[in-house]
């Protein structure tokens, strides 16, 4: 019971540090700037290693706190990276769609994959993107499935 009461509020706390104490600047820039995500995972550990610290004393708070502060810079880095590569692959096959239709040439392709990018972000088009809200699906996933891994190993066996 212990172990799923500390999983409960490990998530609240996962919602406080990972949603409340991340900006929109951070969020969008965690994926390219390193630190920025080392930034966020420092905001992320506070309300974590809080939780931890409760539930399974402090030297294990430590423990605990800084493995899931590395998966979780791992999970947002290259989660985010792979979704930025599938906007800009569709971008792309749009560009050169527009091409075999006759509305842009071959030579204009990299400034309308650019000027798409800058709008895609400038006009938040990924609101409407379905797979803009899988990725945040599988991204809090993959962070809950942490928890219980390394609730696992390191803590409650």
């Amino acid at each position: 019971m212990e172990l799923l009461n500390c999983l409960a509020v490990l998530v609240l706390s996962h919602i406080v540090g990972d949603g409340l104490l991340q900006s929109r600047k951070m969020a969008m820039n965690k994926s390219k700037k390193l630190e920025v995500l080392a930034t966020h995972i420092l905001f992320l550990s506070l309300p974590i290693f809080l939780t931890m610290w409760y539930f399974a004393g402090f030297s294990k708070a430590i423990f605990f706190t800084s493995l899931n502060g590395i998966f979780h810079g791992l999970i947002d880095w290259n989660l985010w990276n792979g979704y930025g590569a599938i906007v800009k692959k569709r971008i792309t096959r749009d560009a050169y769609e527009q091409v075999e239709k006759g509305y842009n040439t071959p030579a204009s392709i990299p400034y309308v994959i650019e000027n798409s990018l800058t709008k895609y972000v400038r006009e938040k088009e990924y609101v409407d993107d379905a797979w803009y809200y899988h990725f945040i699906v599988i991204d809090q996933a993959l962070h809950v499935l942490t928890f219980i891994t390394l609730l696992r190993i390191g803590v409650f066996i």
